[in-house]
């Protein structure tokens, strides 16, 4: 007999005439894989689009610091903002 929960495929594996299987049944039970909801991000979202411009690297990097110090918003709401202002001048 075997001792572990995969002994008896050793063993069937061995001989399968002589194999013994364990008396110990392992119980499978279904995993039940739940995802958290999450909030839908702006790349998914129909009311964005992605927009790629140009601009000095020094630029965007002192831009970037400065405006996740100041508010802890990412680079997108910036561009949002200014060019909504644009807009309403």
């Amino acid at each position: 007999m075997s001792e572990t929960r995969f002994g008896a495929l050793r063993e069937l594996r061995r001989d399968p005439r002589q194999a013994v299987v364990s008396e110990v049944a392992v119980q499978v039970t279904p995993r039940v894989v739940s995802s958290p909801v999450r909030a839908t991000g702006k790349s998914s979202s129909p009311d964005f689009e992605r927009l790629t411009i140009y601009v000095r690297k020094d630029t965007k990097k002192a831009a970037t610091r400065k405006w996740e110090d100041a508010t802890g918003r990412d680079m997108s709401d910036l561009v949002e903002d200014l060019l909504t202002h644009y807009l309403d001048t």
